[in-house]
């Protein structure tokens, strides 16, 4: 049994890891293109020009919740992140839970837990105005519903309900589909794919869509309208795919490092439970199922489209629990405890790092800021980093009182006839020229 002192330093130690990564993210305000995205899609939903100034072809939950907070708190960069770090620690939480009816053992869970929230790309993630967190958190009600399910079939209902959920934030969750097949299939249960369980799956999933349904008739005039022109673009097939180095198993390379330093401990669980009777019990299956069912369908989409990290972070709950699984020794809670803490440091200071030096990113606050305080007007080639500090959005050169370019992104080298340089970064890597006009 594990004692209070010891249960008070778990918590302690989790609770100081979120709380940390929120200071961190608070100190940090450089965005990436999809974090303005995101962020200009709710405050155009608040200021009613959503089909002008929103981006109407993503998933809408994620902006959906941000939106909510924006309404009751006020559009805010501190508030988004704040929102995004919330939904980071009731996914933690729910870790725990999850970890405590697969491994029926407190200590484990507190490990795996641990080990979790002091991942390096969940600390990561929780510092960014990214979809990750939420869909996380959703992966890992839909993990212990469907646990919790076997006793109470008509919590398939909610199961196939937050699949919905998962869909909407990411259209990727469609594969909850393909891991719950998986799980049925390897434990026996594939007659579980033609029941009523599966129905009621289908059901939950079909009742959790219908505000998209609705959504889509009223923009395009049909229920699947937007679902069509997104899946169109998604898997439209260019003259590159299937070419080198796509072929590459490229998440297969990431997978080992998805929870940093803990990594050891995943790996000592596959040396352990090296025969298929051990790999096939229950707690075991489980979680390999959605680790599996996660990484298939992601190393397939990388075929098409580059692969980033963040797409398979959906699988590090499900390491950091198989990982807790061979924590069963004093000698390999004092090495699970010291990579916990080589993962916090790595994680905060890593991240830290990160912010400091991408320049990037740097570069779009800055000028974002500087055209805010400067022009009255402008042109740009960033006009999803310009609208965000300016509220305004991008004119006719002739019009303009000020031309933004980034050449990163692709933007000319220099300022147009009439206009002259006022404020660059980086050596002209973006740059601000107001009109002699």
């Amino acid at each position: 049994m594990i004692t209070m002192n010891k249960n008070t330093l778990f918590w302690t130690l989790i609770g100081g890891s979120l709380l940390a990564t929120l200071f961190l993210s608070l100190c940090f305000n450089f965005f990436a293109a999809d974090e303005y995205t995101y962020m200009n899609t709710a405050d155009a939903i608040l200021a009613g020009n959503f089909l002008e100034n929103g981006d109407v072809a993503r998933m809408p939950l994620f902006y959906a919740g941000l939106t909510g907070v924006f309404f009751i708190f006020g559009s805010s960069e501190a508030t988004a992140k704040i929102f995004v770090w919330i939904l980071l620690a009731i996914g933690t939480i729910g870790i725990y839970f999850l970890s405590k009816e697969l491994l029926k053992d407190k200590k484990r869970a507190l490990f795996a837990t641990a080990i979790f929230a002091t991942s390096p790309l969940t600390i990561f993630f929780a510092t960014r105005v990214l979809t990750e967190t939420m869909f996380c958190l959703f992966v890992i009600i839909i993990a212990l519903l469907f646990v919790k399910s076997e006793k109470n079939n008509k919590l398939f209902l909610a199961t196939g309900f937050f699949i919905a959920m998962l869909t909407l934030t990411r259209y990727v969750g469609l594969y909850a589909f393909f891991i719950i097949g998986i799980y049925w299939i390897v434990n026996k249960e594939w007659k579980n794919i033609f029941s009523k369980k599966a129905l009621y799956i289908l059901i939950g999933f079909l009742v959790g869509l219908i505000p998209y349904f609705i959504m889509n008739y009223l923009i395009t005039g049909s229920p699947i309208g937007l679902i069509l022109d997104f899946f169109g673009a998604q898997f439209g097939v260019s003259q590159g795919t299937m070419s080198w180095p796509d072929r590459v198993p490229v998440y297969f390379i990431i997978i080992p490092f998805l929870i940093g330093t803990c990594s050891i401990l995943f790996w000592l669980f596959f040396v352990k439970n090296h025969s298929k009777k051990e790999l096939l019990k229950k707690e075991n299956l489980f979680p390999l199922a959605f680790i599996f069912g996660q990484w298939l369908p992601m190393e397939i989409f990388s075929l098409k489209s580059a692969a980033l990290i963040r797409y398979v972070f959906g699988l590090t709950p499900f390491m950091a629990i198989l990982s807790a699984k061979i924590i069963n020794t004093k000698r390999m809670e004092k090495i699970a405890f010291a990579l916990i803490i080589i993962n916090l440091i790595i994680g905060l200071t890593g991240t830290a790092v990160f912010y400091s030096i991408y320049e990037k990113h740097q570069g779009y606050a800055f000028i974002g800021e500087e055209t805010k305080t400067s022009c009255t007007s402008y042109i740009s080639n960033i006009d999803f980093v310009l609208l965000h500090y300016t509220k305004q959005t991008s004119v006719k050169l002739e019009e303009a009182n000020c031309f933004v370019s980034s050449t990163v992104d692709g933007g000319t080298k220099e300022c147009p006839a009439n206009f002259d340089l006022i404020q660059s970064f980086k050596n002209n890597k973006m740059f601000i020229c107001k009109s002699k006009v």
